[in-house]
């Protein structure tokens, strides 16, 4: 979650099970660099545990209201 990370799991060419690393940037990290490369922001999506996560995950109960996700639609 944005709060410790959440790496990501697959396995590798061997079949051995791989995690990439996770780094948590700010929104305004992801925004500096992009608008640094060339980048304009033309849509943002954000999503925060809600009713349906909690439905879904009784135990995320406690994480209600914090950001989980989010979205952006980049031009150049």
């Amino acid at each position: 979650m944005m709060m410790s990370g959440m790496p990501t799991h697959f396995k590798g060419t061997d079949g051995e099970p791989v995690a990439n690393e996770t780094h948590v940037h700010l929104f305004s990290d992801h925004v500096k660099a992009a608008v640094a490369s060339g980048w304009q922001l033309a849509e943002l999506r954000e999503q925060v545990i809600d009713d349906r996560w909690v439905k879904t995950k009784a135990s995320w109960e406690a994480y209600r209201d914090v950001p989980i996700s989010f979205a952006c639609v980049w031009r150049r």
